[in-house]
C-alpha cells in the first residue's frame, strides 16, 4: 500500500494505492486557503475536479485511468445538470462508471463532493 498526500487537519490521505488501484478520497471545492469556492455548483465542481486531477497526478496517472467516480450533491435535482455540464467538459471522451447521489456534506456551503477509483499503469487487465 502506498499513501499519496496527507491532510494535516483531517486523518485522511489524498489517495491510497493498493492492488493496482488508486483510491481517491472525496474532494470538495475548497480554495488554497481552505475556504469554500464562491459562486455555486459550477465553480465548486470545477475546483473539486481540479483537486481530483492533482490526486491522480501524485500517483502518475490521469483522468483517463479513472474506472469509477461517485458524486455527492447537496441539492441533486437543482444541481445535477450544471454539475454534469462541468463534469462532461472535464472528462472529455473518457467514460468512467459514475454514481450521483444526494448527501448532507460536511459544511453548509459545500454543494458537491467527488471521489474515485483509478487503475494504476502496472495493474493487470482482465
Amino acid at each position: 500500500m502506498k499513501i499519496y498526500g496527507t491532510d494535516h487537519q483531517l486523518p485522511i490521505s489524498t489517495a491510497v494505492a493498493h492492488g493496482g488501484l488508486l483510491y481517491i478520497s472525496g474532494h470538495v471545492g475548497f480554495d488554497d486557503s481552505g475556504a469554500v469556492v464562491p459562486g455555486g455548483i459550477k465553480p465548486q465542481t470545477d475546483r473539486t475536479l481540479e483537486l481530483i486531477d492533482e490526486a491522480l497526478s501524485l500517483a502518475g496517472v490521469t483522468r483517463e485511468n479513472l474506472l469509477t467516480m461517485r458524486v455527492f450533491l447537496k441539492y441533486v435535482q437543482q444541481d445535477f445538470a450544471p454539475m454534469n455540464e462541468v463534469f462532461l467538459e472535464w472528462i472529455g471522451a473518457h467514460r468512467p462508471a459514475r454514481t450521483t447521489v444526494g448527501a448532507e456534506l460536511a459544511q453548509d456551503e459545500l454543494l458537491v463532493e467527488i471521489d474515485g477509483i483509478a487503475a494504476l499503469p502496472d495493474a493487470v487487465e482482465y
